[in-house]
């Protein structure tokens, strides 16, 4: 029985590309790279935002020095922290979802590579008082797909891996619930991935509307 749902933030429940995209964009030019386009910038997210970085840089530039990206990385985090919200919007359907997770009594919680702040902050902006936990990228605890944080939030919630689902957009997250044992990984075709990386990563069920994921948690 499923007593718990464990969300994805970005390309989840957030639609945050366009914001992404231009925060990245800014500090790329300021640094005296190029701009990526938001395609790029759709198959470059999910593994924290210095990977981003290192990717939007590698596409364009070989041999970059690491002093270089630590820069970038630093000043694409501040900027993106002082402007976050702009461009960011919560996909349609999604607040009906968790409208009635709650009426079902399930626990809730967010687990993103996005950092740990950044992470509250969008949260309490869009779903202020939706979720029991709340955790981003947080220094000491591994990123996904390793099942560090989740099963973190699992131990929080009184709840076993397997009484959970997993709701996320890109192969890390897939891979995230197969690493902690979620009873369920369900692959969103709403964000940033299509159904082949999710499918081949190991999702066991795709919704294409935030409310089909009703009929897998019953």
């Amino acid at each position: 029985m499923i007593k718990a749902c464990l969300f994805d933030l970005d390309g989840t429940l957030l639609d945050t590309l366009t914001s992404i995209n231009e925060r990245l964009n800014e500090t790329l030019a300021r640094h005296g790279f190029h701009p990526i386009s938001r395609e790029k910038a759709r198959v470059f997210v999910g593994d924290g935002a210095r990977e981003l970085v290192l990717r939007a840089i590698a596409s364009q530039r070989e041999g970059v020095d690491m002093s270089v990206i630590s820069a970038v990385h630093r000043d694409y985090v501040d900027y993106y922290n002082a402007d976050f919200a702009r461009g960011t919007e919560p996909y349609s359907g999604i607040n009906g979802l968790l409208s009635e997770l709650k009426k079902k009594g399930m626990r809730l919680a967010v687990i993103s590579n996005k950092p740990d702040p950044t992470v509250k902050q969008l949260c309490e902006l869009f779903f202020d008082g939706i979720f029991d936990l709340v955790y981003g990228a947080r220094e000491g605890v591994k990123l996904k797909p390793a099942p560090d944080a989740p099963l973190e939030i699992c131990r929080l919630l009184g709840v076993s891996p397997d009484e959970t689902a997993y709701f996320g957009d890109t192969g890390v997250d897939m891979q995230t619930a197969k690493n902690y044992g979620a009873g369920i990984g369900i692959g969103v075709l709403w964000g940033f991935r299509d159904s082949e990386e999710l499918s081949a990563f190991g999702a066991d069920a795709l919704i294409s509307s935030p409310l089909q994921a009703l009929k897998y948690l019953n």
